[in-house]
């Protein structure tokens, strides 16, 4: 998108300043509020922002930071956008806090993403995975019914929510896709970044939504053919092999 202007990175700024303020004001009233930002993808969050969280008392901890000691692990970060209140509500996916994410994807200055909202026991493993993080980050363990109250009653839809890492393999999520590809008869349609959270679910209006968000996606991707692969350029390739040196801390 190229170099912001100064207006339009402090628009920006306003709009991760309401959020994180917000954050901070329920952190003064006594929430007990436990913020892990990646030490690299957190890098620019910047010193308003970060200023604003330390008065608020929260408490807040850098996921894998650069050290000597940990360069073999350098590509190994968290992607995991996970939002848990009173551990009874949760909130995965795409969360990104700036102006451009406040649209629908409807023009180059304006992206989407896309995020779910969760109630019921779908949302305990959501919260192991942060306590998980935590733990290895900070050395101190996430645990009382502030965090982990009883689980609610289910609802009316099936869900399972899977972790992964590096750390504790990917298994579960593997398994989950080879049985979700073996099971389809009519489509399978694939937008995936990074598998470290994964809801999954059935159900019929919900997913008519995702299809119809992913086929508009579509009509803005470029097509990629075996050929136009093999055709790539000396520039790409070379950022192949260098990404593949960190390609089992992925």
């Amino acid at each position: 998108m190229g170099e912001l202007t100064p207006w339009l990175r402090m628009r920006r700024l306003l709009w991760a300043w309401r959020v994180w303020a917000a954050v901070a004001d329920r952190a003064r009233a006594g929430v007990a509020v436990k913020i892990l930002l990646d030490a690299i993808g957190s890098a620019t969050i910047g010193d308003e922002i970060l200023q604003i969280l330390e008065d608020g008392k929260c408490q807040l901890a850098w996921f894998n930071p650069l050290r000597w000691q940990t360069v073999g692990s350098l590509n190994y970060r968290t992607h995991r956008k996970t939002l848990v209140i009173d551990g009874k509500v949760g909130f995965t996916g795409g969360a990104g806090l700036a102006d451009h994410w406040t649209g629908h994807a409807q023009d180059p200055a304006h992206w989407r993403d896309t995020q779910i909202r969760l109630e019921g026991p779908a949302v305990t493993p959501l919260q192991t995975g942060f306590a998980q993080n935590w733990l290895q980050t900070t050395g101190k363990v996430v645990c009382g019914p502030c965090f982990f109250p009883d689980v609610p009653r289910p609802g009316t839809l099936a869900v399972q929510t899977l972790l992964s890492s590096p750390s504790t393999g990917t298994s579960a999520a593997r398994l989950l896709y080879y049985l979700s590809i073996t099971c389809a008869q009519r489509t399978i349609e694939i937008a995936n970044p990074y598998q470290e959270s994964n809801v999954s679910f059935v159900d019929p209006e919900l997913i008519i939504e995702l299809d119809r968000a992913f086929e508009e996606d579509l009509r803005a991707c470029e097509r990629v053919t075996r050929e136009a692969w093999h055709r790539r350029g000396w520039w790409q390739r070379l950022t192949e092999l260098g990404a593949s040196i960190f390609q089992e801390q992925a």
